[in-house]
């Protein structure tokens, strides 16, 4: 392992849904950050894993395996109980591909409804 307080950031792209036990990736996240480091983390949003199942099984999405998602609630959870402090926890991404439903992602992210409808999910923490 890393020595503890050695890297200014750790980026966890579309990573923590694949892991079995969140509150241990978080802590070791957590536990190599220098201080004033940033902690960056997406992840798809959990209220669509029946949808990505189901194309994954009729070939439209590849199955990456183990799938554990969290919503941004238990993230910001899990962040601050590892002594983080969160400075953002946002959806974003109205559709997997780009086209005219962008427009849509700002008024969604403004409205926690509209946070539920997007598709992935952006944590930023600091590690004071």
């Amino acid at each position: 392992p890393f020595a503890a307080g050695v890297f200014a950031a750790v980026v966890m792209l579309a990573a923590i849904e694949h892991v079995p036990d969140h509150d241990r990736a978080l802590a070791e996240a957590a536990r190599v950050l220098a201080g004033g480091g940033r902690l960056i983390l997406t992840t798809p949003n959990p209220r669509f894993a029946r949808a990505a199942a189901m194309a994954a099984r009729l070939g439209l999405k590849f199955r990456e395996g183990f799938d554990n998602g969290l919503d941004l609630r238990q993230l910001t959870r899990l962040a601050v109980a590892h002594g983080l402090v969160v400075h953002q926890a946002q959806g974003f991404l109205v559709t997997p591909w780009p086209g005219p439903l962008d427009a849509l992602e700002p008024r969604l992210a403004a409205t926690a409804v509209g946070r539920g409808l997007l598709l992935n999910q952006l944590l930023v923490a600091e590690k004071p």
